[in-house]
Order: C-alpha cells, then sequence, then structure tokens
C-alpha cells in the first residue's frame, strides 16, 4: 500500500470516528475541566452549573446537606441513597409518611434536569416522589421549592439528545411550595 492510500484510510477513519461520537473540534479545548459525561444533562454551555467541576460539586454537597437539614427539622430520618443509583438521593420517613426526594441545586437559579431514570423512579413512586430543589445554595438563606409527584405537576420538556427533561424555573415555582431559612 502506498502512503497516500494509508493516508487517505486514516482521514475516512478519523471522520468516521467523528461523526458517531460527535467530537467538535472548536470545544474541545474550551472545557477541558469538564468530561462529556459530566456535561450530557446540559443543553447548551450556559446553562452549566458552573464553569469548574468542583464548584459544580460544591453545589450539590450544599443542596444535599439544606434538604438533610430540612428533613430532620421536620422530624424526619433520612438515608442517603444517591450513590445507589435509584433515581433519587435520600429517602425519607416518619411514622407511616414515606418520602423519596431528588435534590437538585443550583448556585442561583435556573433551569434543572432530570435524568430517564429519575423520572421513571417518580412514575413510579407517585405521591410518594418529591422533587427538592435548592436556589442559592452559595448563600446562608437558601430557597427550597418542594413538589411533590412532579410527574403529574410539572411539565419537562424532553431532550433527545441528552435523554433527560429539562424543567423550567417558573414551572418549579408554580408547582411547588417555597421554605426560606438559615444555615
Amino acid at each position: 500500500m502506498s502512503i497516500t492510500v494509508i493516508l487517505f484510510v486514516i482521514v475516512i477513519l478519523w471522520l468516521a470516528y467523528k461523526s458517531i461520537f460527535k467530537i467538535d473540534d472548536r470545544n474541545s479545548n474550551s472545557k477541558d475541566s469538564f468530561s462529556k459525561s459530566q456535561n450530557e444533562y446540559f443543553e447548551n454551555e450556559d446553562e452549566y452549573y458552573s464553569p469548574l467541576y468542583e464548584s459544580r460539586k460544591e453545589t450539590e454537597e450544599a443542596a444535599m446537606n439544606a434538604v438533610e437539614q430540612f428533613e430532620r427539622e421536620n422530624y424526619r430520618k433520612i438515608k442517603d441513597v444517591s450513590h445507589q443509583n435509584v433515581g433519587y438521593d435520600i429517602r425519607s420517613w416518619k411514622s407511616k409518611e414515606k418520602r423519596y426526594i431528588e435534590v437538585k441545586g443550583r448556585k442561583s437559579t435556573g433551569n434543572i434536569y432530570i435524568t430517564r431514570n429519575e423520572w421513571k423512579a417518580a412514575q413510579k413512586l407517585g405521591y410518594e416522589y418529591f422533587l427538592y430543589v435548592v436556589y442559592h445554595c452559595d448563600t446562608d438563606e437558601p430557597e427550597l421549592r418542594v413538589t411533590q409527584n412532579p410527574v403529574r405537576s410539572l411539565s419537562p420538556t424532553y431532550i433527545s439528545k441528552t435523554k433527560n427533561y429539562k424543567v423550567t424555573k417558573s414551572d418549579i415555582v408554580r408547582h411547588s411550595t417555597a421554605y426560606y431559612y438559615k444555615i
């Protein structure tokens, strides 16, 4: 085989690889602190929690801490199951009342994204499933929005590219109860 044929085959294989995995050279260097899997919940780059992955993790931890504190203040026992991939983050109970809580956090405000796994759990668990959205996680006075049975009350937009559901802040505000408190 000649060098020209080998180079041609390499170029064809690279183009096929790029089209299969949808690699965009323009964006490959601009967000090197994020991997594609970490960004899959976001439709475009201005909807990231933060420009840094660590900041996003801090936001998630602050949201989880706020929800755990809220549940304890309401005399409920809690169990963190966020690493078990069951479609919710916290199991909460008080006598016969059970709550399966999905926690979403934002540094300020904005849309949230629900995974297909979380949506399926919400469909299955019905009125025992709660969506807790914590806005202003970076302050000492976060806003907690609680939505019971989000499948019945929210109207998310399905994003086929990421296979997730986008829920607008206005939809959450319209169908939730707000709680404000100091941490």
